[in-house]
């Protein structure tokens, strides 16, 4: 069937790029359509809408929906432009048809559509190609008001989707990361810090409080007094992060509320929108509560030794297991005063090791005599007494004389 009216010319197709000059010279004599001088004023108006757009459009008309479309669809088609200039619908789109048609029945039927992101396999390339497109299909009456074809305006959002896919992995791979980091993680939301995000360490810093969706006030009100809100409401005013070291809070864990203090190294740092707006806060850190206390025992260990070393005249030292390394405390004006690791002291300094050896299998205190060289340069004898202990291996050595007074000169 052809549609045809009076010759009005083709000056409607004038300012139609490159699509309006393949119409004007197009053979039409193997088309459902008569030449464009022949077609009817509503198929004109459609078409005069379209080839100037911007926008990718198509019109299909008649009973084979014979397939006009503009310059901005071009890219749509690959290889099949200019084949498909004025072919039937079902034939230069017969990979799809069966996912198109309803929605072009519906047009037809004088129903507008409206698809969005619909995943279509075009074979426009050479090869099945996974593409998106958000359009419409809208009906297009005669003068009659009866419906002869169709008007679509079309997006491509192949480009989108795909991002946002990978997007979307990244972001999923990046939260089964999170999710099992030895750290604890947190992302906080809004000016109220509403919990986004924990992952399965803080979960367990927290207790095994309920998280997601309360604000931190909900979750914690024990920190009520101890200065964390201020510091989450100071970043987020701010848009500056806070580096908090050795920093103890305590917590009191439900539903007995037994408290329980904790040190934290930690960080929070503000979350930004596009426009560099705070947005929300990351938060991640450490639970050093047991290295803190390691290290308080230490520092405690190691006062109480320097006052055993304080109230005796003798010179302490204490020693490696295997002996090669010793620090001197205070050398009591008797040895120079080392701060350091000394390895291998025994060997550099003392001639015997006998008292040290037979301390170490025996694992009880052996008193020995040595000769060692003192802070003036001299060799003079010592009385040494030496055992195991918990800590690094301890000896203590006493300045000897020497028989009728005399010090010998290290040679």
């Amino acid at each position: 069937m052809r549609l045809t009216v009076a010759n009005h010319g083709n000056a409607f197709l004038a300012s139609g790029g490159e699509m309006g000059a393949l119409m004007r010279e197009h053979d039409w004599s193997t088309s459902p359509l008569d030449s464009p001088e022949n077609w009817p004023q509503c198929l004109r108006s459609a078409i005069s809408l379209m080839l100037p757009n911007r926008h990718i459009m198509f019109v299909a008309w008649g009973p084979d929906l014979a397939f006009l479309y503009n310059d901005a669809y071009r890219p749509v088609f690959g290889w099949k432009h200019p084949w498909a200039l004025g072919r039937p619908f079902r034939e230069v789109w017969s990979e799809v048809w069966d996912e198109v048609e309803p929605l072009v029945n519906a047009a037809l039927g004088g129903e507008a559509t409206w698809s969005e992101n619909l995943h279509l396999v075009l074979e426009r390339n050479g090869y099945p190609e996974d593409c998106w497109f958000t359009f419409s299909y809208s009906p297009v009456h005669d003068d009659d008001g009866a419906v002869v074809g169709l008007f679509c305006a079309a997006t491509e959002t192949t480009g989108t989707v795909l991002t946002d896919r990978r997007l979307k992995e990244h972001t999923e791979r990046q939260r089964r990361l999170f999710e099992k980091a030895p750290g604890f993680i947190a992302v906080l939301t809004g000016p109220d810090h509403v919990f986004e995000f924990v992952n399965d360490a803080y979960v367990q810093l927290a207790g095994g409080r309920v998280l997601l969706g309360l604000t931190v006030r909900e979750v914690f009100p024990e920190l009520e007094s101890q200065g964390f809100y201020e510091l989450l409401d100071g970043v987020f005013a701010t848009g500056e992060r806070f580096v908090a070291g050795r920093l103890a809070l305590t917590l009191y864990d439900p539903p007995d509320q037994q408290s329980r203090d904790v040190v934290l190294d930690f960080i929070y740092e503000p979350i930004r929108d596009e426009a560099g707006n705070v947005t929300g806060i990351f938060i991640e850190g450490h639970d050093v509560t047991e290295s803190h206390l390691r290290q308080v025992a230490l520092q405690l260990r190691d006062s109480q030794f320097r006052a055993l070393v304080n109230a005796t005249a003798n010179v302490v030292y204490r020693m490696a297991p295997d002996w090669h390394e010793m620090r001197v405390l205070d050398g009591a004006g008797f040895v120079v005063d080392t701060e350091a690791p000394t390895i291998d002291w025994t060997e550099t300094y003392i001639r015997s090791t006998s008292g040290r050896a037979s301390a170490t299998r025996s694992s009880r205190r052996a008193r020995t005599n040595a000769r060692l060289n003192s802070s003036t340069g001299c060799c003079a004898w010592t009385a040494r007494s030496a055992g195991p202990s918990r800590a690094p291996f301890r000896c203590s050595t006493t300045p000897a004389s020497y028989p009728n007074g005399l010090e010998r000169q290290a040679t």
